[in-house]
């Protein structure tokens, strides 16, 4: 059977949590006979963690046995990995991002879809 492990549970085996990295530990060695996964969404999240390196994140995994194969999707999961780390990077920052510009109208050819970045 495949077992589908959350992010949360990833996080706190890799930040050593005090309270939850025990339990999240144990959990996962209960089910190391079975085989363990994650889903695109888990990868993505994960991004901040290993500060959008994929390579570190894909060795956490691996020595965790943890499966995280997309098949056909990896670009797009790449791709939003990269995207999910650099909003969580600018929103640690202090930058918001708005829908609309603020700054009377100067930055409208910057403009690039739906998506400007204010201060």
């Amino acid at each position: 059977m495949t077992w589908v492990v959350d992010t949360c549970v990833l996080i706190d085996i890799l930040k050593a949590d005090p309270v939850f990295s025990k339990l999240s530990s144990q959990a996962l060695q209960a089910k190391m006979d079975d085989v363990l996964a994650i889903s695109p969404i888990t990868y993505i999240e994960l991004a901040p963690a290993f500060r959008g390196d994929v390579a570190a994140q894909n060795e956490f995994l691996n020595a965790l046995w943890i499966r995280y194969d997309f098949g056909g999707s990896r670009d797009a999961v790449l791709a939003a990995h990269k995207s999910w780390y650099e909003h969580v990077l600018r929103k640690r920052a202090g930058i918001r991002e708005t829908s609309r510009c603020r700054c009377d109208n100067r930055c409208l050819r910057a403009f690039k879809g739906r998506t400007h970045y204010a201060q």
